[in-house]
């Protein structure tokens, strides 16, 4: 992945999705873009994929996503429906990951709390 990132000076990650890098850098920059942007810019299409899925999933009902911290969700639900809402994140998120990672399961933990947890 680095030389390929050094020569074409790009890389395509596993969504398909081509991320373009500034030219004119050292040759070992763009080896550990070739490295990182992969897994990087798939994850992030990975969260994306699953905010999609979650928003249509959770248009009525009261559940509002309400921040976005690297591959965490959090989300506003009234308590009645704070564990079936916990399911519904983690089965999304879960295939999302599916989507794009064929071989490696993705796994997804998920806390139902009054506050954001670290």
């Amino acid at each position: 992945m680095g030389q390929t990132a050094l020569y074409n000076q790009k890389i395509r990650n596993l969504a398909g999705r081509t991320v373009n890098f500034d030219q004119g850098q050292e040759p070992w920059k763009y080896a550990n873009l070739g490295r990182n942007t992969p897994i990087q810019s798939l994850n992030a299409d990975i969260i994306k994929t699953a905010m999609a899925s979650l928003y249509t999933e959770f248009k009525t009902g009261g559940v509002k996503l309400v921040n976005v911290v690297h591959d965490e969700l959090v989300f506003e639900v009234p308590n009645e429906y704070a564990e079936q809402a916990a399911i519904i994140v983690k089965e999304g998120m879960e295939a999302a990951g599916g989507k794009y990672l064929k071989t490696v399961p993705c796994k997804v933990e998920t806390v139902v709390g009054k506050s954001w947890q670290k």
